[in-house]
């Protein structure tokens, strides 16, 4: 069986090349049909023989490759992310009806009981389906300190959550917070808060392995990577969205007394990492469950 996938490359290629890995019994193609007009003719030609089309994000605007697998006739999946959740709800609230020829012929999956609500009530029925994984640590050193590490994007720090961070920062002075992706040249300076930029996937296990708290505080999110992986790394998490696992923030009134909390189990713990945290990934999100999984769907479903 031949599977076409298209749309945003970020995670679908990868995803594409893991499928080839584990399944040598199906033909797994990925098309970036945003950015490549080669891959635009490419995505024409496999459909004809193709069975399924996967749109690796959910479409809430016209799509001539989706538009083509409509007319084909081919089974099509929608896989929505965080972001396509935003762009569908503004563009409901535009009044762009493109969304709906493409849902209601379309399978919709999501990774996030949250975005499953959101989509809900936008009017997409869509069923939770996980393609993120990660690796469990096998190290059992403990971290050296209870700072904090987080993620925000260059040119984007508010929408990551910025200003939360600098209000802790203010209010814990003895704590560290070591911010990746954005180099801070535009934000207010801090004491304790060092802007690392844009760094190596070396760096941010260096940066893991040292700092015991990660913290995620995003407007909005899907089923974060980062989350996962700092999970999978035996960290104390601080999200806004609920989960097993991590120490939930509803609203940035509960923040300092949830970090409080956090500071408390990890100077308890001796700085152990959290081992219920690695167990859990490695249960819920290995490689091969997840993958295996995604299979059975787009096989058998």
């Amino acid at each position: 069986m031949k599977i076409l996938f298209s749309g945003l490359p970020y995670f679908g290629k990868k995803l594409v090349q893991e499928l080839r890995e584990t399944d040598s019994e199906n033909t797994y193609l990925f098309c970036d049909t945003y950015y490549s007009k080669k891959d635009q003719l490419k995505f024409l030609f496999h459909l004809i023989t193709a069975k399924k089309v996967v749109s690796f994000n959910g479409a809430s605007s016209n799509s001539g490759s989706l538009n083509w697998a409509l007319r084909f006739k081919k089974p099509l999946i929608m896989q929505w992310h965080g972001s396509d959740v935003l762009t569908l709800r503004t563009n409901k609230l535009g009044r762009n009806n493109s969304a709906s020829k493409y849902t209601q012929q379309a399978k919709s999956f999501t990774d996030a009981v949250w975005l499953q609500q959101e989509l809900q009530e936008l009017g997409v029925e869509a069923s939770i389906l996980h393609f993120k994984h990660a690796r469990p640590t096998t190290s059992t050193a403990p971290f050296q300190t209870a700072n904090v590490v987080s993620y925000l994007a260059q040119n984007n720090e508010l929408f990551y959550g910025i200003e939360a961070i600098q209000n802790l920062a203010f209010h814990f002075p003895q704590i560290t917070f070591h911010l990746i992706g954005t180099d801070g040249n535009s934000m207010k300076h801090f004491p304790n808060i060092q802007y690392h930029g844009w760094v190596s996937k070396d760096k941010v296990t260096e940066l893991m392995n040292a700092n015991a708290i990660y913290l995620r505080l995003t407007a909005h999110d899907g089923y974060s990577l980062s989350v996962l992986e700092a999970l999978a790394n035996g960290n104390y998490v601080i999200w806004n969205n609920p989960h097993p696992c991590v120490n939930f923030v509803k609203d940035n009134s509960s923040l300092k007394l949830v970090f409080e909390k956090v500071l408390d189990q990890v100077k308890t713990a001796g700085y152990a990492r959290v081992k219920a945290n690695i167990d859990w990934v490695a249960e819920h999100h290995s490689k091969e469950k997840i993958l295996r999984n995604y299979i059975r769907m787009l096989i058998h479903d």
